[in-house]
């Protein structure tokens, strides 16, 4: 049953994320999901969000400004959330567009591209509870189309699937040579050589998978306006 999940789900297992090159980082603009513009083009700081969470007993309360640097790029800060204690932990700067004018990876599915314009949509967490999120920030940039450079999209396989199925079927293996060779094992080889086979042949065939899940190389999916 595991051999044939595997080997019906080699490949299909993928990681598909995209970032945005932009010639000129200073007609980017951010702003929030619900349309409020935080940064127009040429400014320098907005707020993106204010709030409170839950720390032990007591809320706190935070406030996320988005700045714009000299170089253009583009980053979230958020000092109390930097502060966080247990349980929660919290995370202080977040870039989304670098001075080299390339964007934060995102899902695929988060990048739109139309004749316009290149909107990269961002589900942000500055403060990560115990299984959700206690600060969500979405945000969304937005790039003119005269401004982009290049879309490309990475598309990978899963590598934890990969690395799982590697160990299960080195597990398998090592498993089934102890039974067929290891001295002391009641009964002879040949009778116990059926048993260490029916382990052993769906090992390599989940280690085999596992093994081309690791290795195969990213492809890439260039877009240019």
């Amino acid at each position: 049953m595991a051999v044939a999940l595997a080997l019906s789900c080699a490949g299909c297992f993928e990681v598909s994320t995209a970032e945005v090159r932009v010639r000129d980082t200073s007609a980017v603009t951010l702003e929030s999901r619900d349309g409020t513009d935080v940064l127009p083009v040429g400014a320098p700081e907005g707020v993106v969000g204010r709030g409170e969470y839950w720390e032990m007993l007591s809320r706190v309360p935070y406030e996320v400004r988005a700045r714009r640097d000299a170089a253009g790029a583009i980053e979230l800060r958020c000092d109390a959330c930097a502060a966080a204690e247990f349980p929660v932990s919290g995370t202080g700067v977040i870039g989304l567009l670098d001075g080299q004018g390339r964007t934060r990876a995102a899902p695929s599915w988060s990048v739109a591209v139309d004749s316009t314009r290149v909107v990269v949509d961002y589900e942000l967490c500055m403060v990560q509870g115990h299984r959700t999120c206690a600060a969500d920030l979405p945000v969304r940039l937005t790039v003119p189309a005269r401004d982009v450079a290049e879309v490309r999209r990475r598309i990978e396989p899963l590598r934890l699937w990969g690395y799982a199925l590697l160990a299960f079927g080195a597990a398998s293996v090592a498993a089934a040579t102890y039974v067929m060779l290891a001295p002391g094992v009641g009964g002879s080889f040949a009778e116990r050589a059926p048993w260490g086979g029916a382990v052993l042949a769906p090992g390599l065939v989940l280690g085999g998978i596992g093994l081309w899940e690791v290795l195969t190389p990213a492809r890439e999916q260039i877009w240019t306006p």
